[in-house]
């Protein structure tokens, strides 16, 4: 699983798109497309699970969030907006341990992983 993450981030970085930015709103996740229409890209009720990973690319760190919905998965990296409100929502919203973002950037010139939820079955 952890290399298939991998992989997903790596691809994720040389993939041109629309997508300027995305925000937090009270129901989730919002896409600021180039024109600036913001769509709704997942709820809050609708994630599943939250991974993590940081990719070391020698030069500098890439850590992103990966949201885990029945419609699919959503990155979010340090470069967006919602990257930054997401370090204090996550724990709030979510339950996740405050160090989350100092835990998964320990470790220089490695590749970090961690899961930070994941809904239980009911």
């Amino acid at each position: 699983m952890k290399q298939r993450l991998y992989q997903k981030f790596v691809k994720l970085f040389s993939r041109q798109n629309n997508v300027t930015d995305y925000l937090i709103n009270q129901a989730g996740i919002v896409r600021k497309i180039n024109d600036d229409i913001e769509t709704q890209v997942f709820c809050w009720s609708e994630v599943t699970i939250i991974e993590v990973c940081k990719l070391d690319f020698f030069s500098y760190d890439e850590v992103a969030l990966q949201f885990t919905t029945p419609e699919g998965c959503f990155e979010i990296l340090e470069k967006h907006t919602a990257f930054e409100q997401l370090k204090i929502f996550l724990p709030e919203q979510y339950n996740v341990p405050l160090t989350w973002f100092s835990t998964v950037v320990e470790n220089p010139f490695e590749y970090n992983y961690a899961l930070l939820y994941q809904k239980n079955a009911e």
